[in-house]
């Protein structure tokens, strides 16, 4: 067991963690989220022994008949202090009945709904808890006994984004950041600080209930490890700090990866070169592939590693089909030496652009791609050089040779195309994979038509007979502007 820290002790050893992590603004008012707990209640009076701006903040979730207890100790330990206190509550039984959830999936769904509004209220950026070095192995050890990375190791942050609720979104609450100042503590240094200080914590018996884990954890495993190493839960939190830096560094590898090679088609449809893939170490690859399918996906959910190493194993030995399905909703396949990601959900049943009529001249922006088609009419003679052989993003087209409207659409069903420079007509789909146009962009790729049919197949060919001959005056420009995908 660590040896006790003194109060002077405890108030240095937080003042300096909080400032080798970077955990507040000097001046920033502070939400401290206070069970009533010893944890909680040393978290309140370190803080406001180091001189910051307080408003209290204690959540009742209703399971217990006495649980009205527990915001009077925190009613006093805030009064005592002359902080602010807000107490809110919440049915967590049927928060946990209408939305599927556990009993401590619902707790914690409302609980950080609660704080992350009350700093909103109180005009607090951060939210900070009273999580302990205790908490930290506690945590390490539940994600080693389910199967973990890195990420898994690293265990709670000193400083993160509040997790997602499921509740009502607030645009405010989004900038608010959740913080834990003590874990650098361990739960005895909390408890003496208690004691020391006069104040008498609530006990919540739902901490001796073994139907939960990480009771478990606390109340079994521990102790049995403990037996062998007396400064486990000091080696378990060393751990933790030690795997987060790693995941960090392999993370900001991949990144660097990602912002070169990684291409967000459209929401939904992400392409990087399998080629870079297997360029970069396992765990880089491992991370991007797992960046890949949540940001396709635009998934909260973590990814089991089980699936992360199907997709690398998949670019390695792809199947017949060239294609996958791996989870989320998500697709990979391999196309034209590209690793695509494909979540169909987020992708439109139907494209915005389908049947918009293009004005002779003028533009139309669309997405999904994200292009701007321009038309002009020009009384000149096009140029001898043939721009659009040279550029397949835009055509000239003799006037008296185009059948008004102009619209744009995707293929259907029979589409048949009369490429410049063929013999004669053929199926668009034979075009599109001679072509190597992606199979998954195929529904979604605009197609230039008049009244007789498809007469522009942007970035590859125009139909035979519309080029207007150079010495002629007069034709009409398409010119497609492509933009990137922004949210």
């Amino acid at each position: 067991m660590t040896q006790k820290k003194e109060t002077s002790e405890i108030l240095e050893t937080v003042k300096r963690f909080i400032e080798r992590e970077g955990l507040f603004e000097p001046r920033g008012k502070i939400l401290a989220a206070v069970s009533g707990g010893a944890d909680s209640l040393c978290l309140l009076f370190v803080l406001h022994a180091l001189g910051y701006s307080l408003h209290a903040a204690h959540f009742d979730h209703r399971l217990r008949p006495d649980s009205g207890r527990d915001a009077e100790v925190v009613r006093s330990a805030a009064d005592r202090l002359g902080v602010p206190c807000t107490v809110g509550w919440g049915d967590v039984k049927e928060h946990a009945g209408r939305n599927r959830l556990t009993i401590e999936e619902a707790a914690r769904a409302l609980r950080y709904d609660f704080l992350v509004r009350s700093a909103n209220a109180a005009g607090a950026c951060v939210v900070a808890t009273g999580h302990t070095m205790n908490d930290q192995a506690e945590t390490v050890l539940m994600h080693l006994v389910r199967g973990t990375g890195l990420r898994g190791l690293g265990g709670m942050r000193p400083a993160a984004v509040p997790p997602v609720t499921g509740m009502d979104p607030d645009p405010v609450a989004a900038q608010i950041r959740l913080v834990r100042p003590l874990l650098c503590l361990t739960h005895a240094d909390t408890v003496g600080f208690c004691s020391a200080a006069s104040l008498t914590p609530s006990e919540d018996p739902a901490n001796q209930d073994p139907a939960y884990t990480r009771n478990k954890i606390r109340k079994e495993l521990l102790p049995i490890l403990e037996k062998h190493n007396p400064l486990l839960v000091e080696s378990l939190a060393r751990l933790s700090e030690i795997a987060r830096g790693q995941n960090d560094f392999v993370e900001d590898a991949a990144d660097k990866i990602w912002k070169v090679s990684a291409e967000e088609v459209e929401p939904g449809l992400i392409r990087i070169p399998s080629a870079d893939l297997q360029a970069v170490p396992p765990a880089v690859r491992q991370a991007l592939v797992r960046r890949a399918v949540l940001e396709s996906a635009r998934s909260v959910e973590d990814l089991a590693y089980r699936h992360v190493v199907q997709v690398v194993e998949f670019v390695r030995r792809p199947t017949a089909s060239r294609r996958m399905d791996v989870a989320l909703g998500v697709t990979v396949s391999l196309e034209n030496d590209r690793l695509v990601f494909n979540s169909p959900k987020r992708r439109p049943a139907q494209p915005e652009w389908e049947g918009r009529e293009l004005s002779i001249p003028g533009e139309l922006a669309i997405r999904y791609p994200h292009w701007r088609i321009r038309a002009m009419v020009s009384s000149e003679s096009p140029a001898g050089d043939d721009t659009q052989t040279r550029d397949p993003w835009v055509v000239r087209i003799a006037p008296d040779r185009l059948h008004p409207p102009v619209v744009i659409r995707r293929r259907r069903s029979g589409d048949a195309f009369f490429p410049a420079g063929m013999p004669g007509p053929v199926k668009l789909n034979d075009f599109l994979a001679s072509h190597h146009l992606p199979f998954s962009e195929r529904d979604y790729w605009p197609l230039v038509c008049d009244a007789d049919g498809i007469i522009w197949i942007p970035g590859y060919r125009v139909k035979e007979g519309l080029n207007a001959p150079v010495g002629v005056k007069g034709f009409i420009e398409l010119k497609i502007e492509k933009s990137k995908i922004t949210h």
